[in-house]
């Protein structure tokens, strides 16, 4: 999405320099775009901050007793009938 557009918007809330020629109880219609950059991938990544080794396994940890974590099944067929047999239970 490159572009932002605010419809009925408070000319009392515009910075100063967007105020000038208009009444102070006046309603706007803002729109901003976005030029020179295509899409928030353009935008620079984030850098990452370096972990220590004491670091990156307590988040390997915290990560492994979470609910979301299933380990992986060495036999992708067992795991789809798994799976296959849950749905026919209900």
């Amino acid at each position: 999405m490159n572009r932002i557009v605010r419809k009925h918007y408070p000319v009392s809330k515009l910075p100063e320099d967007l105020r000038e020629g208009i009444s102070e109880g006046a309603e706007v219609m803002v729109t901003i775009e976005v030029t020179g950059m295509r899409s928030l991938s353009d935008f620079p990544p984030e850098p990452r901050k370096s972990q220590s080794v004491q670091e990156l396994r307590e988040s390997i940890r915290r990560y492994k007793t979470s609910p979301d974590f299933r380990e992986a099944t060495d036999d992708p067929v067992e795991r789809i009938r798994a799976l296959r047999d849950e749905w026919d239970d209900r």
